[in-house]
């Protein structure tokens, strides 16, 4: 009969009180709690001949790292049964709920660690300061029950890339993602054509031809592979990439204005200087040229300020509830008055006509995104939207027109819808929205990937680092309950 000690020791483990034999409890000389355990002898018939009746030769004491992950361990020292057949002679250990063969760390605790490891905050150091193990222990965990296959290349495909580590002379990793289920297919190590042509070269033809969309950013490369090995499917540039280009050239003209507006500012503080000069003490001020110069002055680093401080305007849609006329204004320590939003991007509006025509192409733009239907009427949209921009007088729009022109298929090829969402209010009324394929699903996974990049202060293991990223970004998956001794995953590969 075990006392409420040990049956609280027997529960720990998981355990029947009906398993155990015998329990006792010590401490060592650093207070690390020793728990002693036999199992109770259930006469596990011999594995070559059967015999029902083995003999126990001896008790092995074994050593097993335990942790309750909140930074306490313990040391269980287990009895092990060695048994001996009295028919063949073979000797065997007696079967063990703690560890798997040649184990030193309970089970309970690595499967507690590689559940752990599937959070993309976790690293390999803060899951072993929790288990009282080292980082290199935990790695050497995963690396032998996870090993994540590639998946079947989807109907709908997203490819990005990301900079995550150096790996194969490359900055950067290649994702693809599944659209529809939002998993990731595969984790390639460089972005480079030779080596995706290389790498869809080996996936069968039949599933290749079952892909029919892929969506990607502007890199040429992409492009290029999707003609090459998807003879079915489409390439997309969704409108992410395409908005995120003409913001670019808009903080050019943006920057190229205030760097004027600033020069302007300080050359009426020098006409400002010199016509003080002419002046006794503080006379200049009643001076109408003094009062003209600085009034201009006055204005100009108004305008300077508001480039600077609120250019975050430029790229905000004119219909949002932030531009309500009606909105309360906030105090602004620049202009001493409370001051609206909407108040501040009629300022930044003015400043310069450049600014104001590149806002005006950025309505066509959206526009054209907003009512862009994949037919001949939002063909038509797109030819119009890209004739604005080749006929504008500013040199980045007009940048801008090329990179329509260069990309005008993929662009078109946005405006298909792939499928349909039902929204669902609190009064159960439901509308039908459609989805048209894009790459935000990806760029979201891809700040999980470089969260687990900054938190581990980077990757040298390529095989361990892809096997993390799909372990995490794959709710499904999961990791083997064999460890897999000998895997080539878990020697370090040394990036060439």
């Amino acid at each position: 009969m075990l006392n409420a000690e040990k049956e609280f020791m027997v529960d720990f483990f998981g355990l029947e009180p009906g398993e155990i034999e015998d329990i006792s409890y010590t401490r060592q000389s650093d207070k690390r709690p020793i728990l002693r355990v036999i199992l109770t002898n259930d006469h596990d018939p011999c594995p070559d001949c059967g015999c029902p009746h083995p003999r126990v030769k001896e008790y092995i004491p074994k050593k097993i790292k335990y942790a309750d992950g909140a930074g306490r361990d313990c040391i269980l020292l287990y009895h092990a049964r060695r048994f001996k057949c009295p028919a063949c002679h073979r000797t065997y250990y007696e079967p063990s709920p703690f560890v798997q063969k040649k184990g030193k760390i309970a089970d309970k605790v690595v499967f507690d660690i590689l559940k752990d490891l599937k959070d993309y905050n976790q690293t390999f150091a803060s899951v072993g300061r929790k288990y009282c193990v080292s980082a290199t222990t935990v790695s050497n965990i995963f690396d032998a029950h996870v090993e994540i296959p590639r998946k079947k290349l989807p109907s709908l495909l997203c490819i990005d890339e990301v900079y995550a580590m150096k790996t194969q002379g490359s900055k950067y990793v290649c994702l693809l993602l599944d659209f529809e289920k939002q998993t990731p297919v595969d984790l390639l190590p460089n972005r480079w054509l030779p080596s995706l042509l290389e790498y869809m070269s080996l996936i069968p033809e039949e599933e290749r031809l079952g892909v029919k969309a892929v969506c990607f950013d502007m890199y040429p490369a992409y492009r290029k592979m999707v003609k090459a090995c998807f003879p079915n499917a489409i390439g997309v540039v969704d409108r992410f990439h395409v908005m995120q280009e003409f913001t670019r050239r808009l903080t050019k003209v943006r920057i190229r204005v205030m760097n004027r507006t600033r020069a302007r500012r300080e050359r009426l503080k020098e006409e400002m200087k010199a016509v003080e000069s002419d002046f006794p003490r503080e006379r200049y001020r009643d001076d109408p040229c003094w009062q003209r110069i600085s009034a201009d002055w006055q204005k100009t680093s108004d305008q300077y300020y508001v480039l600077k401080h609120f250019h975050w305007l430029l790229s905000k849609d004119e219909d949002l509830d932030i531009f309500d006329p009606g909105r309360e204004g906030q105090y602004n320590r620049h202009f001493q008055k409370y001051m609206t939003l909407l108040q501040l991007r009629e300022i930044l509006l003015g400043i310069d006509p450049e600014l104001e025509e590149a806002v005006r192409l950025k309505r066509v733009l959206t526009h054209m995104y907003e009512s862009g239907t994949y037919d001949k009427a939002g063909e038509q949209l797109f030819n119009e939207t890209y004739v604005a921009f080749r006929n504008s007088s500013i040199k980045e729009m007009n940048g801008f027109s090329r990179t329509m022109k260069e990309w005008r298929d993929e662009i078109f090829n946005s405006f298909n819808t792939v499928t349909v969402e039902y929204m669902v209010n609190r009064r159960s009324e439901y509308t039908i929205k459609s989805v048209r394929l894009h790459n935000g699903i990806i760029e979201n996974r891809n700040k999980m990937i470089k969260c687990m990049k900054h938190n581990s202060y980077g990757f040298t293991n390529w095989v361990r680092f892809r096997n993390r990223v799909m372990y995490v970004l794959d709710p499904k998956a999961t990791y083997s309950l064999e460890p897999r001794f000998g895997s080539k995953a878990v020697k370090k590969k040394k990036n060439k």
